[in-house]
């Protein structure tokens, strides 16, 4: 063999692991942006009075499923309270504390047919 050939072989398979690596690296990012990806909403509760509007209470980040959704949000004097549709059937209402901005409690339902 020529020193042309050893360099044409070479090439041909340093070509063949990057194809290999660049296919792999693109079905992990499929994979997690399509199968398992996680989803972050961020929550700020502000205060209704003029002096504070401005200024956040707290933030909040809740960790969610990636098909799962927020259909209701409402604010009482103990909190907020967040319905969460979850996948395939189920419900969650996340209680959050309005002075720490934490987890206050979780109520998962789950429907059965």
């Amino acid at each position: 063999m020529t020193s042309h050939s050893r360099l044409l072989i070479g090439l041909v398979i340093s070509m063949g692991v990057l194809i290999i690596i660049g296919t792999t690296y693109l079905g992990v990012t499929v994979y997690k942006r399509f199968g398992h990806g996680k989803a972050e909403t961020q929550v700020t509760m502000t205060p209704n009075s003029k002096e504070t509007s401005d200024k956040a209470v707290f933030q909040s980040v809740l960790k969610l499923g990636a098909e799962d959704r927020i259909t209701k949000m409402t604010q009482g004097k103990d909190g907020l309270s967040l319905f969460v549709r979850t996948r395939p059937n189920g419900e969650r209402i996340i209680f959050i504390d309005p002075q720490t901005g934490g987890t206050r409690g979780v109520l998962s339902i789950e429907h059965k047919d």
